[in-house]
């Protein structure tokens, strides 16, 4: 089962993400490390100061290499194992800001339903061309768009986020280059075109392929996502091609989108963006303190339940006791409004 975690710019144990590493490693029970070739001698440095060994770090070009022995008459214990829908397939890492991080569970089916679900909900397909510069530790990189265009048969493009970050227009050149159809972003990479606004007033692209960009991940800014969309209109770019989206790791991504943001429908000075509605076969609920639904448009505590949200955190217990309610409703943490079926997010709770 894959764990995807992010690089360390050096591998060192005083290095926060070498920590990180290490505390997830030592939570599942010293599971083998897989890295890039070129990674080993920083692994080896690494060993040295900490409690692993060279038995529990191999490279991706070894499991290249290996090969299925011949058999001789001895049953062959290398088949590919019986595979239920409820099985584990995925171990996605909370943040893990306070210590070690949580260890979200999705099975087959929940990476599965989610996919199938965005795809009818989105209209996405087997055209879509998708571009993805986020992280793949990161829900939104590896479920979010890479699952679902392995599931669709799409075509997706994946760039290192340090390229872009060293020069954010590059996004832009991609999107033309390529005639990306879809592509995401928290609120943060569209701050960084609207940063340069005078270089793109200088520059051409031809942004008309671009359809659905998911805007997701951090707190939705209606100054931002205007600006962005107004920049770039005369780049081409469709002016209803935002979409607002809410999720998170333990719902494998986003389960909200909203198909109703525009420049006439939403305002710079607005505090709040509607992400809105669900996928097929995800319910929302906004409750109180005491798990009692409250009626449209009263703010509470968001809960949700569904085809795709998480059988619990790895070997968790007590915290899978406190995140769900005793009638299976997942507790997001998140604060909202409910308002003609559609989900407004207000704050954490």
């Amino acid at each position: 089962v894959p764990v995807s975690m992010s690089i360390a710019p050096k591998y060192t144990a005083d290095n926060a993400v070498v920590q990180k590493l290490l505390n997830v490693w030592q939570m599942l029970v010293h599971p083998v490390i897989v890295c890039s070739n070129n990674m080993i001698d920083d692994f080896r440095t690494l060993i040295r100061g900490a409690l692993l060994s060279e038995q529990h770090v191999i490279t991706v070009g070894s499991l290249q290499n290996c090969t299925k022995p011949h058999t001789t008459g001895v049953e062959d214990t290398q088949t590919a194992p019986e595979l239920s829908p409820d099985d584990l397939a995925l171990l996605l890492l909370t943040s893990g800001s306070t210590g070690t991080p949580k260890a979200v569970m999705h099975t087959h089916q929940t990476l599965i339903n989610r996919s199938a679900a965005t795809t009818v909900h989105n209209s996405f397909g087997r055209n879509d061309i998708s571009l993805n510069w986020m992280p793949l530790d990161h829900v939104g990189g590896i479920v979010m768009f890479h699952l679902r265009d392995v599931y669709n048969a799409g075509s997706q493009i994946q760039v290192a986020t340090s390229w872009i970050l060293e020069s954010p227009l590059r996004w832009l050149d991609i999107i033309d280059a390529y005639k990306a159809t879809s592509t995401w972003a928290p609120n943060f990479a569209f701050g960084l075109i609207v940063d340069r606004a005078e270089e793109v007033a200088r520059r051409k692209w031809d942004l008309s392929s671009m359809r659905f960009i998911l805007n997701g991940g951090e707190a939705v800014v209606a100054h931002t996502a205007c600006r962005f969309i107004r920049l770039l209109e005369k780049h081409q770019l469709p002016v209803d091609s935002m979409h607002p989206a809410w999720g998170m790791s333990e719902t494998a991504s986003g389960v909200c989108y909203s198909h109703n943001f525009s420049l006439e429908t939403v305002s710079d000075s607005d505090s709040t963006v509607e992400v809105g509605s669900p996928i097929p076969n995800t319910s929302l609920r906004i409750v109180d303190s005491n798990n009692q639904v409250l009626d449209e448009g009263q703010r509470g505590n968001l809960q949700i339940r569904g085809a795709s949200i998480t059988p619990g955190y790895y070997a968790n217990p007590q915290e899978n006791r406190e995140v769900f309610t005793d009638d299976g409703w997942f507790k997001t943490g998140d604060a909202g409004i409910l308002n003609q079926r559609c989900l407004t997010i207000t704050d954490r709770i």
